[in-house]
């Protein structure tokens, strides 16, 4: 499958978060990764991102792409709303 991830860390964990995404992402911009990954590493990689982060004030979100164009998101640690209600 591929992703994206984008990540908004406000603790001192932001380098730990950056270089575990660069094991098994691309990295594109500052805090966004992106590329090809198996479920089972997107779950290891999910986990370790999970306890390296303070919950109530980081944010991890990850996109996923399948080959029909859906688009599903995710997020790990504090929870940021979008409104997707466009005119």
């Amino acid at each position: 499958m591929y992703i994206a991830l984008a990540y908004d860390i406000s603790s001192d964990n932001g380098e730990r978060v950056r270089k575990l995404c660069e094991k098994y992402l691309i990295h594109v911009q500052k805090s966004v990764f992106e590329g090809r990954i198996t479920e089972r590493k997107l779950e290891t990689l999910k986990s370790l991102l999970t306890r390296c982060i303070e919950p109530d004030e980081d944010s991890i979100i990850i996109y996923r792409l399948d080959p029909f164009g859906t688009v599903r998101r995710e997020s790990i640690g504090k929870y940021i709303r979008i409104d997707l209600n466009f005119l």
